[in-house]
């Protein structure tokens, strides 16, 4: 069911509004940069208190203007600090 922010949530159908849930799927979309600690406090971090198995998918788009985006910040900052995390696979 779409919101008129352009989220969406998927979830099984239930004949009540209070019954457990099996799965839920919450999509968001086009959220700024300053508003994704907003989106872990209110969806991730209470889904995942409640739940057995909570993954997240990231696009992250970042566009630098007339200057563009120092390299550095790419190689030496992000990619780094996610490949010393594991939490960044190359393909």
């Amino acid at each position: 069911m779409p919101d008129s922010r352009g989220g969406e949530v998927v979830d099984n159908p239930s004949p009540s509004k209070t019954a457990a849930l099996g799965a839920v799927t919450v999509r968001i979309n086009a959220v700024p940069g300053s508003k994704v600690r907003d989106v872990v406090k209110v969806a991730v971090i209470p889904l995942s208190a409640s739940s057995a198995d909570v993954t997240v998918d990231f696009v992250v788009r970042a566009e630098g203007g007339l200057a563009g985006k120092p390299r550095e910040t790419l190689n030496l900052v992000v990619l780094e600090a996610f490949g010393s995390s594991g939490l960044l696979m190359w393909k």
